[in-house]
């Protein structure tokens, strides 16, 4: 093996791989999903919906939090605080017409 160097991916990385395919896999076959890559500021994905196999312009904004342990509620559920400015950004994305 050769004794280069690389720069180590971090385990957050893959969780981040791995949350977008759950996210893309939850939602098939009835939304078309689309990925922001441009310096975003809280979005990391779009889902556009799909009507009768057509696409609707209707699209959900939505952002990916992983970590690698959560603690879970007493009902089962997983809850993560997000900062109110994350909430604000994607409350207003918006589609370019």
């Amino acid at each position: 093996m050769s004794k280069r160097k690389f720069p180590q991916a971090p385990d957050s990385d893959q969780q981040s791989r791995e949350a977008k395919q759950f996210i893309e896999h939850l939602f098939h076959p009835r939304f078309i999903p689309r990925t922001e890559t441009d310096l975003d500021k809280g979005v990391d994905g779009i889902l556009e919906l799909l009507e009768d196999g057509c696409a609707t312009g209707m699209r959900l904004f939505y952002q990916l939090k992983s970590v690698g342990h959560a603690n879970r509620n007493s009902d089962g559920s997983i809850s993560h605080s997000i900062d109110t400015t994350n909430f604000n950004y994607l409350g207003s994305s918006q589609p370019s017409a």
